[in-house]
């Protein structure tokens, strides 16, 4: 599927059960390689790794430390005390450093990832040499080439995924709470005009403070006025500002906007 030029690639996989990683064999023990491993697993496109000048990459603003991906391995070096992959994807080339314990030398899985084969390599990223490579935990041969194609999509998805938590979390943010009994910041020209009883302008004016395009969550209109009106009328009152245009559903039945912003 790939050359040793460039073409296509890649897919996710959530929670290896790892084992052991250094920064050298003469740099860190190996009680110290195998201590701490961080437990979420993100697929990414060796793109991303070459690109970041940090240990810990970024996808949309969170931190990756722990990352697979999918490849093709073009050369392997073994030492008494490292395997050394040059793998690539469609994205560019990285060195992965697998560190081999006493008791791993003839570890069954790395003998079967040789030259010209596809694997999945699981590591963190570390600088060796002035050069980013991945320091391996777990290296496996793909035997259904359908992963490679599940990967791609993986990391194509990830990102989107959590740009759209970031931006829902950010429209929470976003919406803001005032006293309806206090004109503070807010502009009622448009509400004053409605002629609306004291009960349906008390909800008309908390669903106006909001300011996300996804509207204001009934249960934020709920919250607002807890302890001000029953749940029921607000139910009610809600029903009646969309039934009379003065009020429309956004994402879904439980978000409003009024139709004066």
């Amino acid at each position: 599927m790939w050359s040793n030029d460039d073409d296509d690639f890649h897919r996710d996989s959530g929670g290896f059960d790892t084992s052991g990683y250094g920064e050298s064999p003469a740099g860190i023990s190996t009680e110290n390689r195998i201590s701490k491993r961080p437990s979420s697993v993100f697929p990414v496109a060796i793109k991303q790794i070459l690109e970041s000048s940090e240990d810990i990459i970024q996808i949309v603003g969170y931190p990756v430390s722990m990352m697979t991906i999918v490849c093709i391995i073009t050369s392997v070096d073994v030492t008494s005390t490292k395997i050394v992959y040059t793998v690539k994807d469609w994205s560019g080339f990285i060195t992965g450093m697998l560190w081999l314990e006493e008791e791993n030398n003839d570890d069954q899985k790395t003998q079967n990832v040789v030259e010209n084969t596809y694997c999945r390599m699981t590591g963190t990223k570390r600088m060796h040499e002035g050069r980013p490579c991945l320091f391996v935990y777990s290296i496996v041969p793909i035997e259904d080439l359908s992963e490679l194609a599940y990967h791609y999509l993986q990391v194509v998805h990830i990102p989107l995924k959590a740009e759209e938590l970031r931006q829902i979390n950010q429209d929470r943010m976003d919406t803001s709470y005032v006293n309806p009994q206090s004109n503070l910041n807010v502009n009622y020209a448009n509400s004053d005009s409605l002629s609306l009883p004291p009960h349906q302008m008390k909800v008309y004016r908390i669903v106006q403070q909001c300011k996300s395009e996804s509207g204001m969550n009934k249960e934020d209109v709920r919250n607002a006025l807890r302890g001000q009106m029953p749940l029921i009328e607000i139910e009610k009152v809600l029903e009646f500002l969309v039934a009379e245009g003065h009020a429309y559903c956004t994402i879904d039945d439980d978000h409003f906007k009024v139709t004066d912003t």
